[in-house]
Parts: C-alpha cells; sequence; structure tokens
C-alpha cells in the first residue's frame, strides 16, 4: 500500500520508509490498442492505450503511484491490458471493479497514400471478420461507493470521460485531491 513502507527479513522490522511519490488516481478509456502497419509484414504491436491509460502509464514511469479506476474483466484484451500496465509501474488494484466488463480494444491502422505518405486511422472493428470489438465503459456509481474506503489519498484525479460513477469518485476525492485534471 502507499505511505510507510517497512522492510522485513523474516519476521524483523527493519526499517520504516516513507514512501513520499506522487499518487494518481485515474479512470476512463483505458484499451488494448492492436497497431496494424499495412506497410510491412510486421506482426500486430500490442499496447496499452486509451487517454487513461496512456497518463497512467507516463506518470508511473516517471515515478508516480498511478491507480487506475476501471472495470477490466478478465478476457484476453484485459490481460494484456493489465501486463503492459504492471510493466511500467502502474499499480492495478482497482483495475477489475465488479460488475467487469470486456477490455476495450482499438486497432490502430498504419497505411500509406497514394503519393507514398503515411496516415494513421482508428477502428474499432475487427481488421479480419469485420466485427464490432468490445468498447470502453464507465465504472458504476455502486462500484466507485464500494471501493472508496480502499482507494488512497492521490495528489491528482485524472477523468478523460463523464458517467455517473466519474462524478461520484471526482466528489468523494474533492476533499482528499491537490487537483482534479
Amino acid at each position: 500500500m502507499y505511505g510507510c513502507e517497512e522492510e522485513r527479513v523474516g519476521n524483523n522490522v527493519l526499517a520504516f520508509q516513507l514512501d513520499t511519490s506522487p499518487v494518481a488516481i485515474g479512470t476512463g478509456l483505458i484499451a488494448l490498442d492492436v497497431v496494424l502497419d499495412e506497410r510491412t509484414d510486421t506482426p500486430p504491436r500490442l499496447w496499452t492505450g486509451g487517454t487513461c491509460g496512456n497518463v497512467l502509464s507516463i506518470l508511473a514511469f516517471l515515478g508516480w503511484k498511478s491507480l487506475p479506476v476501471s472495470r477490466l474483466a478478465r478476457d484476453a484484451a484485459s490481460r494484456l491490458i493489465i501486463r503492459d500496465l504492471k510493466r511500467w509501474g502502474v499499480c492495478v488494484d482497482y483495475i477489475s471493479l465488479a460488475p467487469t466488463a470486456p477490455g476495450p480494444i482499438i486497432v490502430h491502422r498504419i497505411r500509406q497514400n497514394s503519393a507514398g505518405e503515411p496516415f494513421h486511422s482508428f477502428s474499432l472493428n475487427c481488421p479480419d471478420c469485420g466485427r464490432h470489438l468490445p468498447s470502453y465503459r464507465p465504472v458504476p456509481a455502486s462500484a466507485i461507493e464500494g471501493a472508496l474506503a480502499q482507494i488512497p489519498k492521490p495528489n491528482i484525479f485524472f477523468a478523460d470521460r463523464v458517467s455517473r460513477g466519474v462524478i461520484t469518485l471526482a466528489e468523494s476525492l474533492r476533499e482528499r485531491v491537490i487537483s482534479l485534471l
């Protein structure tokens, strides 16, 4: 958890160290980016994306304690998202609040126009079969209310979408947070 961290060897406490890293709580679009470079034969690249996913990953890389509040299920896309967030040091304790939902997937296509210039486009459909891929679903206010007691005091709160759950979270953090973004 955040705050004082103790170092232990067996049952002996060796030291207490105050963790002074700033804390960021965020909610919003956390997705699996599937990047298809159609100019080459490279396999698809898979990374965490979405505005909230990117912001919290960058803050974690810069030394912040980043905690997304989300409702990712345990499907393949969500597992890849969570693995990538952990790789960047993001804390995923609040990423799977119930009711969970499949991880959003966004397909990025990198192509060339007729002049040979590269361009980028987004798609929310499967590049193979054309079916609609899972998209963002907000965390319900009831799930937020159930998790509030455990969520640490943040220095900032970031949200990139508005929903009843986001408003509930923002209102509850208003007295505890330094900045709302």
